[in-house]
């Protein structure tokens, strides 16, 4: 498999480091942006062409859903991965919806959870956090 060309859209300036620090090392990851701003993701997407968006859902200028709604709109639409401290279910529900093909909380991370993450949702698989599944699967239980 060649290289999965990746953007990452993360409004800390320190997590956004981290993360491209941590994918840096990985050989099959091409990392082609890094920034803070849903609206700058937007218009990179475009230019970039990514396989893969890995973004928080709270961002300063663009709600994340709105920048997943745009950004899997596209022809040749890239893979969006949230990555987000977030943890209510609905925001889960509602970036699915929005055409999100994973869901990762901050708090999982982990660089080989990560990576399986990002290559899951590359290759046109779903990808959901142990941890946030858990939950999702409490809640339809309980309403259920």
């Amino acid at each position: 498999m060649a290289s999965i060309r990746l953007l990452i859209v993360e409004d800390h300036d320190f997590f956004r480091r981290t993360i491209a620090l941590l994918l840096g090392t990985e050989e099959r990851i091409e990392i082609v942006g890094a920034v803070a701003s849903g609206a700058e993701a937007i218009r990179l997407v475009s230019a970039l062409r990514p396989d893969v968006v890995l973004m928080d859902l709270n961002l300063p200028d663009t709600p994340g859903l709105v920048v997943i709604g745009e950004v899997t709109s596209y022809d040749d639409a890239p893979a969006v991965l949230v990555l987000t401290g977030a943890d209510e279910v609905e925001n889960v529900l509602w970036a699915f919806a929005a055409g999100a093909a994973g869901y990762l909380r901050k708090e999982m991370v982990g660089e080989e959870l990560l990576v399986s993450a990002i290559f899951t949702v590359a290759c046109g698989g779903v990808f959901l956090d142990p941890k946030t599944f858990a939950r999702l699967r409490a809640g339809f239980i309980e309403t259920g």
